[in-house]
């Protein structure tokens, strides 16, 4: 999902509050309680308490409704961005459906809903809601933001750029510069991408994945030192395989294999799996005249490469059985564990959600997300759908461990 800023959020929720005391037609005397429920709403969204946020307007939800319907209406708008801002789509867009049911209307309701259809992977009834921001700006809004996520989701690149660049020339937040670059880089326009994605850098210091391309497009433009400097940079903000791996690839366009087969070395010892690892020592060892070493290093490669091509293969069939059978939640239960399982998790929660989409209380496909989310560190997520299927069969013995190590997990990193 696209992250909204704070700032965005306190604006939300005035709007919100606004419209919803112009809508309500309410008395001067009864518009301060309501401002002060939001007040209250977002202090305990910036305190880091998102469940005390939702509790306070459910509790003025449930005074509001059947004696001010209006008011509860603009309530549920407020609470549905509160849902939001702690990732529950699905609560999100429930509340959003209780207030056009009590006649709600808001200029927000459709970015609300589409920020949460997208979130769910519903990319192409999210691009529908925002369709019309296409053309329109500036000033541009977090709904420009959306629509270039799901217009690059629906895999439509051309009108994303377009946005992009619009977006760049009017408000270059990192995100709009990021997305724009990797743009750039798929493209192979490396010059290009290097610029926006250091346009990025210069907003967001610890962006560790414009760094990344950075350092990738300058590999490709032949200029390992620069790549180096940039790597040596990135590893301030994470020393993960990636930058090791690069660093040795920037070592063998040096020209210098010993240091090339140490960074690779020290690549696949973190991560055996590899492949571009495997590849780059097997040629390290060649010009080092290490030839069994490097032949027995290349038949590895071949082995994983051969995986990794069997599990492209499962994975372009499994996309296609979804594409003929779109409401098979079988079909997609079957993907959705297939992912996981290749450690695919980002399609592996894409596909969950698919399969919840249609049926909430489907507990695989709930535990499925969970783990998924879990293995991106994204903690509070994983721990929020693994409480979701405890409120649907309480006697869930996975669920329930799981939910304790992850929480036990999440006390130690803040310690």
């Amino acid at each position: 999902m696209i992250a909204v800023s704070s700032e965005s959020m306190k604006l939300v929720l005035l709007v919100l509050t606004v419209e919803i005391v112009a809508s309500a037609s309410l008395l001067s005397q009864e518009a301060g309680p309501l401002n002060q429920l939001a007040d209250e709403a977002e202090n305990a969204l910036a305190e880091g308490r998102p469940e005390r946020a939702v509790k306070i307007l459910e509790d003025a939800i449930a005074r509001a409704e059947g004696r001010r319907p209006e008011e509860a209406a603009g309530l549920y708008l407020i609470l549905a961005r509160v849902q939001l801002e702690r990732n529950d789509p699905e609560e999100t867009i429930a509340s959003l459906d209780e207030a056009q049911k009590l006649g709600g209307a808001s200029r927000e309701e459709p970015l609300l809903r589409a920020q949460a259809l997208l979130t769910m992977g519903e990319s192409a009834a999210s691009l529908e809601l925002l369709a019309p921001l296409e053309l329109s700006g500036p000033p541009f809004t977090d709904g420009h933001a959306v629509l270039c996520e799901a217009l690059l989701s629906e895999g439509k690149r051309t009108r994303a750029e377009a946005l992009l660049v619009r977006l760049r020339q009017n408000d270059a937040t990192p995100w709009t510069l990021h997305r724009l670059g990797v743009l750039f880089h798929e493209r192979g326009e490396h010059h290009k991408a290097v610029e926006v994605l250091r346009e990025a850098i210069d907003k967001d210091a610890n962006d560790y994945y414009s760094r990344i391309y950075v350092a990738r497009s300058l590999l490709e433009l032949e200029r390992p030192d620069d790549a180096v400097r940039t790597l040596e940079a990135v590893r301030r903000v994470a020393d993960t395989p990636e930058v090791t791996y690069l660093l040795g690839r920037a070592a063998a366009a040096t020209a210098d294999p010993k240091s090339a087969v140490a960074h690779f070395r020290a690549t696949l010892e973190r991560q055996p799996t590899y492949t571009e690892a495997l590849y780059g020592l097997s040629c390290a060892l060649r010009d080092l005249d290490e030839t069994e070493e490097s032949r027995r290093t290349f038949l590895r490669f071949q082995k994983l490469h051969r995986e990794d091509s069997r599990r492209l293969v499962d994975a372009s069939r499994f996309e296609q059985e979804l594409v003929l059978s779109p409401e098979d939640t079988g079909v997609a239960l079957r993907a959705a564990r297939f992912h996981l399982r290749e450690k695919n998790y980002n399609r592996a929660e894409r596909t969950a959600w698919r399969v919840l989409r249609r049926n909430p209380l489907d507990v695989t496909a709930r535990m499925i997300l969970a783990r998924a989310l879990g293995a991106q560190g994204r903690y509070q997520e994983a721990a929020l759908h693994y409480q979701k299927t405890l409120r649907i069969q309480p006697d869930h013995t996975e669920a329930q461990r799981e939910l304790e190590g992850l929480v036990e997990r999440h006390r130690r990193r803040r310690r």
